[in-house]
This record gives C-alpha cells, sequence and structure tokens, in this order.
C-alpha cells in the first residue's frame, strides 16, 4: 500500500470513529434529559340540580336543571362521592335529590368526576 492509501483509509476511520462517538454521546445525553410531556385535558365542568335517575347498567346519571332540562352524564370507577353515600350506586335509592356534579367533557362525552349531595332545604 502507498502512503497516500494509507492516510485515505486512517482519516476514513478517524471520521467514522468520530461520528459514532459524537451519535453515542447525544445518546447518552438524550437519556439523561428529563422531557416534559403537556396532556391536554379538557377543563371540569359543574352542573347543579335534582339527581333523577341513576342507572348502574349503562353507568349514566341524569340530572334535571334548574331551567327543566335534562343532562345525562357517565360516570366511572373513579367518580368520587360526597355526602351521606359514598357510591354513585348507592345514590340510585336516594333519587330525587339535590346534587352538583363536576364532570369533563361535553354534550355526549360528558363524564362525572365528583358528585356531592346538597344538603336538603328545611
Amino acid at each position: 500500500m502507498t502512503m497516500t492509501r494509507i492516510s485515505v483509509a486512517v482519516g476514513a476511520i478517524a471520521m467514522v470513529a468520530a461520528t459514532a462517538s459524537g451519535a453515542f454521546a447525544q445518546e447518552a445525553q438524550a437519556a439523561r434529559t428529563p422531557v416534559l410531556r403537556i396532556v391536554q385535558t379538557s377543563p371540569a365542568s359543574t352542573i347543579e340540580g335534582e339527581l333523577v335517575r341513576v342507572d348502574t347498567m349503562a353507568r349514566m346519571i341524569v340530572v334535571k336543571t334548574a331551567d327543566g332540562k335534562e343532562a345525562q352524564l357517565a360516570y366511572t370507577d373513579n367518580t368520587r362521592v360526597n355526602g351521606a353515600q359514598k357510591t354513585v350506586a348507592g345514590l340510585a335509592g336516594t333519587t330525587p335529590t339535590q346534587v352538583s356534579v363536576r364532570f369533563t367533557g361535553s354534550g355526549a362525552n360528558r363524564v362525572a368526576t365528583e358528585i356531592t349531595v346538597r344538603e336538603a332545604k328545611s
């Protein structure tokens, strides 16, 4: 081999090694850098009114608002219940009762996150 070929071969090997070590350094840095993930959720809203129906099979509740409209909301195992009853199913025998319901979503996709039973006015 001539000196020129040896120089070209050594130069090529050096470039490959430099590129590979730079890629490994970037990969190691990326592994140490925390990633900020932003999860966009819909803001919670509240509806107040009279709990008129609890469908435990469909996991839905119906609340009649002061203007007479009925709002249907789904509920999950994570839905909190504040008041005398500790579960949504426990509310089934207490209708009609005044409630305040925090929920996410809109329209047919509303999911109750918290149901608060309000004290009956005497």
